[in-house]
């Protein structure tokens, strides 16, 4: 199995998982990021998000039976512009 990043957003990241699948992986692999489980995925690709701007995320990938796991280091881009909305009373 081999994680790579396929691309990398302010707030997002797509992970591309390659065990031998072309759109939908082998077996499941559960996605961490800083050591808590965000999803369990079957795709090749997979969006994670909810992430804060300039920020540096711990990623890692992992067979569900424990036989297979990878991890990486991501900084996350600013923003070039952060909009605040006011809610009016």
């Amino acid at each position: 199995m081999e994680l790579s990043i396929a691309w990398i957003g302010p707030r997002g990241i797509v992970v591309h998982i390659n065990d031998g699948g072309i759109f939908h992986t082998k077996q499941p692999w559960q996605i961490y990021v800083n050591d808590i489980l965000v999803r369990t995925t079957n795709t090749v690709e997979t969006y994670v998000d909810g992430f804060l701007p300039g920020r540096t995320v711990s990623l890692a990938v992992q067979h569900e039976d424990f036989s297979s796991y990878q991890d990486t280091t991501v900084t996350l881009p600013a923003e070039r512009a952060t909009y605040r909305t006011a809610i009016a009373a």
